[in-house]
Formats: C-alpha cells, sequence, structure tokens
C-alpha cells in the first residue's frame, strides 16, 4: 500500500505498529523524502497532533485495516472526522454492508446511523479472499468515506443522537417505546404526541432523520 501510495501522493505518512515492518520500512525508503514513517497504533494516534506534524489541515486516509480492530478505527475516524477530508478504506464486507444498509434490513444498526450521519459511504469494490496470502474465508471490500460538509439532518445535540440511536438497537427486537421509558415512565408517550412517531415501531424500522425528529423533541423536553 505504502508502495502504490508514494508516487501520487504529496507526502505519506505510513502509521505501522509492528517494529519489524517499521525498520523494513524505513531502510527501504530511506531516501523517499517525502514518507514519514510513524511507529505507533492507529487506534491510539492523536490525528489532530498528527495533522500539526505534517503542516496540513486534513489528512487523506487509506488503510486496510485488520478486521480485529475495525470498530475501535471507525470510531476514531469519527471522533478526528473535521481532520479527515476523505477515507478509503478495505473491510470486511459483512462490516461494510452494515454501513451502507437501509432500514429495515437485516445489516441495518446503530453503526449504519452513527456512520451516516458524518460521512457520505459508498462501496468502490469487492476483494475476494483470492487476493490474499493465505486466503481468508471472507469477502472483502473497500468504502470511500467521504466527510458532510454540513451533516445530513441537524440537530442540537448530536451526543443525544447517537444515544437514541444505541439505545434504539440496544434490543433491537423491542419497541421504541421500550428504549425511551427509560429516560423516564411519560417520555414515550411525550416523544411520540411532539414528533408523530408510533413508538410500537423497532429502531430498526427508523430513518436518521426520524432519530433526529426525535432528538429535537427529547432536548425540547428535557430543556422544560
Amino acid at each position: 500500500l505504502t508502495r502504490h501510495l508514494l508516487p501520487v501522493a504529496r507526502h505519506v505518512c505510513a502509521v505501522e505498529i509492528d517494529p519489524y515492518l517499521v525498520e523494513l520500512l524505513r531502510a527501504e525508503y530511506a531516501h523517499t523524502p517525502h514518507l514519514t514513517v510513524v511507529h505507533g497504533d492507529m487506534i491510539k494516534i492523536d490525528i489532530n497532533r498528527l495533522c500539526d506534524d505534517m503542516q496540513t489541515d486534513k489528512l487523506t486516509v487509506a488503510a486496510n485495516l485488520p478486521y480485529n480492530i475495525t470498530g475501535p478505527a471507525l470510531e476514531r475516524l469519527l471522533v478526528f472526522r473535521a481532520r479527515i477530508r476523505r477515507a478509503v478504506i478495505m473491510v470486511q464486507e459483512e462490516v461494510g454492508q452494515r454501513l451502507i444498509a437501509g432500514p429495515g434490513t437485516k445489516a441495518y444498526g446503530a453503526l449504519s446511523l452513527i456512520v451516516r450521519y458524518s460521512y457520505r459511504v459508498s462501496r468502490v469494490f469487492r476483494v475476494a479472499p483470492g487476493n490474499f496470502l493465505p486466503p481468508p474465508t471472507v469477502q472483502s471490500v473497500v468504502l470511500l468515506m467521504e466527510p458532510w460538509e454540513t451533516p445530513p439532518v441537524a440537530v442540537e445535540d448530536p451526543v443525544l443522537l447517537i444515544e437514541l440511536i444505541r439505545a434504539g438497537f440496544r434490543h433491537r427486537r423491542k419497541m421504541l417505546h421500550h428504549a425511551l421509558a427509560s429516560y423516564g415512565p411519560d417520555i414515550p408517550e411525550r416523544i411520540a404526541r411532539a414528533t408523530g412517531l408510533d413508538l410500537t415501531r423497532r429502531g430498526e424500522s427508523l430513518t436518521l432523520e426520524e432519530f433526529a425528529c426525535m432528538t429535537h423533541a427529547m432536548t425540547t423536553l428535557l430543556r422544560g
């Protein structure tokens, strides 16, 4: 990946956790001034500091994510989205399906909505097991993630939006009024009146816009 990025990038900052590979990269590209090799863990790197060190406002992320850290890696992209120009990542196809899934589908979940609030996500192409050595037992997919200039829904409290999304999917088969009852016994009925939403529905049937509507009503109720 580093070898293919070098001819097309103004500067490549390669983050590698394996000390052997760090030394290998530094030796092979010792005379490549537009490569910086950082020995570190991607899910612990301070991207704000990395941008400052590289003297850039935003980074383009390119990564073949180890499948066991996909969740934490995506969380980092969400936390530092203001410093990300775009991200091109390879993930297990099952995860890719979750990120682009629509309401009412089996793959649709909290991750689908939380990522969608921050990024426009599209599938670029699939990668078959035969492209790896040794071949894995799963299909892979390359995704393009582009931060929204303006979020697709407007909410006063994005933290509450994400909290409500997680609550709506915590028990997929439960109706929404059960998820909202933890905020107070009268909250579900008041939310239903304020939004017109049928809270006998399950979270997996709601769009991002409907969760935003619920967030607005909840913000108003908690404030009052």
